[in-house]
């Protein structure tokens, strides 16, 4: 910015000099109207209306073309005017033409600035005559290495002009760059003092003089500096601009918003107006605003850094975080160093539920930042998220010594015990926070849920009535008293502090569905249903009450209603995960696993590092016959939580339906290791043993499991089959005969029913079936069975019979319609 405005003014001498030069040399050179122009030009331009002093030479060069002091007068002139092109273009051709000389070749160089072909500028002073003024090609020899951002060599040519000059004013002005360059504010501010003082009328000098309070956060110094630039040319876009960025410094935006739509009158596609505009409707609170002047800084400058990180701010404020991770990305590729950038964007990484990108953003800048309490806490969040509890807690703690005082970094640090299981230190940590800020209240909030999750009601009951003293028009505190006195078995000092909290805010959701809760422990189904539903009332879209609705659906054998139900919590929630995993589980009872899957796909989109979501995506892509899928979700899950049993059973599970038999006994041995209770995995791995030709093994296993789980029918289940698979019927027979006694039900019964039919007692297993049909005649399954039995047998209208009363009961089933 401050190259722009340098430039502009720095031929005002030179070209007022060569003007009467120029004048004087031209009237033989071309007819008199022509010459006429060419006079009246030199008089606007002593005038200082350079826009009429162009006209009037295009005015000239119409009538000759060739006139070659016009051309040379115009250039000069588009050099005061800042347009380096227009200027470049006419002093060439002047210089085509034969005019030479000091005059033009030096604003020839300053054109090239303009436009930021500082290596050609150097190269064309390199050309300039002998005769050329030596200070001012030290000046613009110094302009053009600064510009290359070579500063040592910019310095040293803007000191020796000084030495020759002493009152330079542009040698002058370059070293306060120079200095602010190398954060040396105080002495830039010198040196654009003595700059002014030589020359209080030069324009640019106060415009650099506005653009280093700005960069020392003096925004008053920095707008009486602007203002008078602004005095001395009142159509200064950057004076108007300085000016409305120390308003926006001094937070007053809607000042500032003056002085940008006037300059936007004439420049409206500004990218630097805009983007201002931008930052004062920030700063005022309207963000659609200020995302509209972006789209407008963006759509002509797609890569404009400030714009980009602006717009990624807002975006997250918005919680739009597609958006702000996508600009803020953009921003970070082109400054990889800028710390701010990073946290933010590690910010946006989180909203997304992606940790691991935050921690990969925040890591990479971290020899930058490691002495920046609130970056570090970020990252401890970002571990923690990814559930890697030591490293949060060690950052976090990094941070909390950093920042002692700060109640929100003790907060975090306190969450990261809980999350890691030290709820004692989570609980020294929230009671230090409240301590440290009464305002801060988040941590009394934690503090009390600890102590509910602890059980430690009493003290839980003490952080909540402090709370509430803290914030008495608050429902929170109340609803906190209500789980305390509910976890002491106060049911009625519960109900009372539930319904106080939803007289302080009637619309407060969690204390009703927590009413609703009670009247359901108690059988008030009907008081709950209405409860759920005064809930929809006020915030028709709840996720709590339309599950819990769909559950009360759904045990009255409702089922499309409460399919509906959840649906609809599903389609106005997109970051809800409860409905999706309760309709996949209901899909999946049916055998959909395709539907299922796609609501796990959702689910894990939402919440990709939940087990719960993994796991139930695991088996839906197992039910939906994607094994290798399934098989490498498993991995992944185990992987991702070692010391998880169900993973390593889910695992096993997988790899057995790939036909891994070894990588599925490592894995129900792990599930073992970790819990030598667990029963499904001790039948995985005696179906695996069966399976793979150990049937002595699977039996001694079998017979463990009877006598580690006495009250379960799982071990003599177990024997039986092993017994079947061994041919032995007989063994096999009092083996499910004996879990069959303490468990009747239809599967086991179809086990002995053709345990007896192979030991040859095909009256006694035909009459166990239709005893348990007379007791149980809705048992589709087992009527199939018999149905099958009779088919077999070549008895035909016992066989119709059976398979019409299963129709009866479900019209859409295909092994009955196709018998």
């Amino acid at each position: 910015m401050f190259g722009l405005t340098r430039i502009q003014r720095t031929a005002n001498l030179l070209t007022a000099i060569a003007l009467l030069t120029l004048i004087a040399g031209c009237g033989a050179d071309g007819d008199a109207s022509a010459q006429e122009h060419f006079k009246k030009a030199g008089e606007y331009q002593q005038k200082g209306d350079l826009r009429a002093a162009v006209i009037e030479l295009k005015n000239a060069l119409q009538i000759k073309p060739e006139h070659a002091d016009a051309r040379a007068l115009l250039g000069q002139t588009y050099v005061r005017l800042g347009d380096g092109a227009s200027a470049e273009k006419e002093l060439s051709r002047a210089e085509e033409l034969g005019k030479h000389g000091p005059e033009v070749g030096t604003a020839l160089v300053r054109a090239l600035l303009l436009q930021g072909e500082y290596d050609k500028a150097l190269k064309r002073l390199d050309q300039l005559p002998p005769d050329a003024d030596p200070v001012a090609v030290m000046v613009l020899r110094g302009q053009a290495q600064f510009g290359l951002r070579q500063v040592d060599a910019a310095e040293s040519s803007f000191t020796k002009a000084l030495e020759k000059s002493a009152d330079n004013v542009e040698a002058r002005l370059g070293l306060a760059r120079v200095a602010v360059v190398g954060k040396q504010l105080d002495k830039a501010v010198q040196q654009v003092d003595l700059a002014i003082k030589a020359d209080p009328k030069r324009i640019n000098g106060w415009l650099l003089k506005g653009e280093v309070e700005l960069s020392r956060a003096k925004y008053d110094e920095s707008h009486a500096a602007f203002a008078k630039a602004l005095e001395l040319n009142a159509n200064s876009p950057a004076a108007r601009l300085g000016i409305a960025r120390a308003l926006i410094g001094n937070r007053k935006s809607d000042e500032a918003m003056t002085h940008l739509d006037a300059v936007a009158k004439t420049s409206p596609n500004n990218p630097l107006v805009n983007y201002l505009k931008a930052v004062a409707a920030q700063q005022s609170g309207d963000l659609a605003a200020a995302q509209l002047s972006l789209r407008e800084v963006l759509r002509v400058a797609p890569n404009h850094p400030e714009s980009l990180l602006l717009s990624g701010s807002i975006h997250y404020m918005q919680k739009d975080f597609a958006q702000a991770e996508d600009a803020l990305s953009r921003y970070v590729a082109t400054n990889p160093e800028h710390v701010p950038s990073r946290k933010l964007l590690a910010a946006v990484s989180l909203g997304l539920r992606q940790p691991q990108k935050a921690i990969s953003s925040l890591e990479s800048v971290i020899a930058q930042a490691e002495n920046d309490p609130q970056f570090l806490a970020l990252l401890g969040s970002a571990y923690m998220s990814n559930r890697e509890f030591a490293k949060a807690t060690e950052y976090l703690d990094k941070a909390a010594k950093l920042s002692p005082d700060t109640a929100a970094i003790r907060t975090q640090l306190a969450i990261s015990h809980l999350a890691a299981g030290s709820s004692d230190k989570a609980i020294s940590e929230l009671q230090t926070a409240v301590d440290m800020d009464p305002k801060f209240t988040r941590a009394d909030v934690l503090l009390a849920l600890t102590h509910i999750q602890k059980r430690d009601f009493d003290k839980a009951l003490e952080a909540a009535t402090t709370l509430a003293e803290k914030q008495p028009e608050n429902p929170l505190p109340k609803n906190l008293m209500g789980a305390a006195y509910e976890g002491k078995g106060d049911i009625a000092k519960a109900r009372a502090n539930y319904a106080k909290a939803l007289e302080i805010q009637p619309d407060y959701a969690t204390a009703a569905l927590n009413l609703a809760r009670l009247d359901l422990r108690e059988n008030k189904t009907a008081e709950a249903k209405k409860r759920y539903e005064s809930v929809l009332e006020k915030r028709p879209n709840n996720v709590q009450a339309l599950v819990a609705l769909a559950k009360l659906a759904s045990d009255a054998k409702r089922n499309d209603e409460s399919i509906q139900l959840l649906t609809r919590a599903r389609d106005n929630n997109p970051r809800a995960v409860e409905p999706r995993l309760i309709l996949a589980n209901y899909y999946m009872r049916r055998g959909e696993g395709a539907r299922a899957l796609d609501l796990t796909d959702e689910a894990a989109k939402i919440a990709p590092n939940n087990p719960t979501v993994l796991m139930l995506k695991g088996r839906a892509q197992m039910a939906a016959g994607e094994r290798e899928s399934a098989l490498a979700t498993f991995e992944g899950l185990a992987k991702r939580y070692p010391d998880s049993p169900n993973a390593h059973y889910q695992l096993a599970l997988a790899q057995g339906q790939n036909s891994d038999a070894d990588g599925a006994r490592k894995s129900l041995d792990k599930t073992l290791e970790l819990a030598p209770n667990h029963l499904a995995a001790k039948l995985a791995l005696g179906s695996l043993l069966l399976r793979t030709g150990q049937p002595e093994s699977a039996m001694t296993l079998a017979k463990r499991i009877e006598k580690e789980h006495d009250n379960s029918t799982a071990g003599p289940v177990l024997q039986g089959d092993i017994h079947m698979a061994s041919k032995r019927p007989r063994e096999a027979t009092a083996a499910y005969v004996k879990a069959f006694d303490r468990a009747p039900n239809g599967p086991l019964l179809v086990k002995l029913y053709s345990a007896r039919l192979q030991n040859g007692d095909a009256s006694g297993a035909e009459a166990l079936i239709n005893k348990w049909l007379t007791d149980k005649p809705d048992d589709t399954g087992v009527r199939r069975v018999l149905a099958s039995a009779h088919h077999q047998g070549g008895r035909t209208e016992p066989a119709i019979l059976e398979y019409e009363r299963i129709i009866q009961k479900q019209p859409t089933n295909v092994i009955a319609l196709n018998n």
